[in-house]
């Protein structure tokens, strides 16, 4: 985007400079050495930039708290962030910088001039035909630049919409989640199943619940978590190589049904899977598909291979939940009941009808009236875990985006730019065309015929740098491929438009023009 704005800011200057032709060869006739014009066309695009560079400054203190709502969850220490003295040395140098860059073209413009016949035409000179060249590679390079930036963001856009609408194997809407750290006397004194059965059942007899549950790792916030080495009753690794794992998750008999999560065969826990039973274990379906495939897996066992091995019978199937990042594929789980594997810290679900903040107070309430000791953290609603999930994507398309949308008005405003001066400096030829018979509304085809055409070859530069943009930005997107047909075409379509907006307004001034006033006023 500061590559397009310094394009933008040449073009604009060489169109300045080519209205001072006059003034420049004046000076030069008097003495002026070439250098000194490039030291005063380079001081004056400095000076520029420094007061741009000032006012960004004012800018930016308005938009860092904007920022810190954007990427709330998503920027560590985004608290501590500030407009402080290394920022200010960042921005006097890039300011000095830009300067120095967008002063380079109509800086080596004004030594060329040909003095003899600028002093000839005089103020006239700035009217003539030429000179358009550069400004025309300017727009082109500023068209090319903004095609790359609209594409990637909206790359970026559509891998974003993809994760949302991927399916987390659950429901978080009107589920509320909170953690809880039982103190240390439990395990020692009592056993922790007896805390989160009294605790669970008093929440299940709140009015407006309709489930609660427990789990050790609370799906997409708590990554893919633990696992262990396990493999199926009657087929072991061959050799550690061949070795595969799988996920666990300590989960009471009432989760599945909280979080609605579904069941594909068999049962979930119930209260009879004593803890001085046999092991029992609920697998997810990707973990059926890999460990035992073609069979039923209910009534059968998986093994770790401790010493001595581990069995746990099959009671039930689930379908795959999205245990870690959206963006990451589903793996092999396992669940392990609470009332045999008792933990002291689990996190809490409980599915309400309606809003399910509305529960919070209920809820603390129902876990202190069973012992008040226990701390009571991450008290949110699952729908919040899931969109905190999203927050460094989320950021990340929005601010790409916003660039995106900043490059393509000054890409826009360029190519107003250069048309404008193209009708400004052949009022006279237009003049004379309309005096002898030119139609209005083919002066107007002739200005965004022009137009077009830069737009064009900004678009055809700024497809195969799109190309090789979108395939560094590989590594974030999910779900669309680099070389997106539908993005590349929607962006190109939408730069077309917003160029052919910005050539329409010179174009319909070209056909405004009076010829008698254009040839009187030379």
């Amino acid at each position: 985007m500061l590559l397009v704005a310094c394009a933008n800011v040449a073009a604009l200057l060489l169109a300045r400079a080519a209205g001072r032709e006059g003034e420049v060869a004046v000076r030069v006739a008097l003495g002026a050495s070439r250098g000194r014009l490039v030291r005063q066309v380079l001081t004056e695009s400095v000076v520029l930039a420094l007061v741009g560079g000032v006012l960004g400054v004012a800018i930016a203190y308005g938009a860092l708290e904007a920022l810190s709502d954007l990427g709330a969850g998503s920027l560590p220490r985004l608290a501590s962030v500030g407009v402080d003295g290394t920022a200010l040395l960042f921005t006097f140098v890039i300011s000095v910088a830009t300067g120095l860059l967008f002063g380079l073209a109509p800086a080596f413009q004004a030594p060329r001039l040909d003095l003899v016949q600028s002093l000839k035409e005089g103020h006239r000179g700035q009217r003539r035909a030429g000179g358009l060249g550069a400004q025309n590679m300017l727009v082109v390079g500023q068209v090319a630049l903004s095609l790359i930036l609209l594409v990637t963001s909206g790359l970026l856009i559509r891998s974003f919409l993809s994760l949302k609408e991927e399916d987390l194997g659950f429901e978080p809407q009107g589920v509320l989640t909170a953690q809880v750290r039982l103190p240390r006397t439990y395990g020692r004194e009592r056993p922790p199943q007896q805390f989160y059965d009294a605790a669970l059942e008093r929440i299940r007899a709140l009015p407006g619940v309709e489930a609660a549950g427990a789990i050790t790792s609370l799906p997409v916030v708590g990554g893919f978590g633990p696992w262990n080495y396990v493999h199926a009753e009657g087929n072991p690794a061959a050799t550690p190589a061949d070795r595969r794992g799988a996920t666990r998750r300590v989960v009471d008999p009432g989760y599945f049904e909280a979080m609605g999560i579904p069941l594909l065969s068999g049962r979930t826990f119930a209260q009879s899977d004593a803890p001085d039973g046999p092991n029992v274990g609920i697998i997810s379906r990707r973990m059926a598909e890999e460990f035992f495939p073609g069979v039923d897996p209910v009534g059968r066992q998986f093994v770790l291979p401790w010493n001595p091995p581990a069995y746990f019978q099959i009671v039930g199937v689930v379908d795959d939940v999205r245990l870690g990042p959206l963006d990451s594929d589903t793996r092999a789980t396992m669940y392990w009941s609470l009332t045999q594997q008792p933990r002291g810290t689990m996190n809490l679900v409980v599915r309400t009808q309606g809003d399910p903040t509305a529960q919070t107070a209920a809820l603390r309430a129902a876990i202190w009236s069973v012992d008040p000791d226990v701390p009571i953290s991450n008290l949110r609603t699952m729908a919040s875990v899931v969109s905190a999930s999203l927050a460094q994507d989320r950021f990340r398309t929005l601010l790409l985006g916003a660039f995106a949308g900043v490059a393509l008005l000054l890409a826009a405003l360029g190519l107003y730019g250069v048309l404008s001066q193209l009708v400004g400096r052949r009022t006279h030829e237009l003049g004379v065309r309309m005096a002898l018979g030119a139609d209005r509304s083919r002066l107007m085809r002739w200005v965004l015929r022009y137009g077009m055409a830069l737009a064009g070859v900004g678009l055809l530069f700024g497809l195969a740098g799109a190309a090789a943009a979108s395939q560094l930005a590989r590594g974030v997107l999910f779900g669309v491929q680099p070389l997106d047909p539908f993005t590349y075409v929607a962006t190109s379509f939408c730069l077309v438009l917003v160029a052919l907006a910005a050539a329409a307004v010179p174009a319909w001034r070209a056909t405004r023009i009076d010829p008698v006033e254009s040839l009187r006023s030379e």
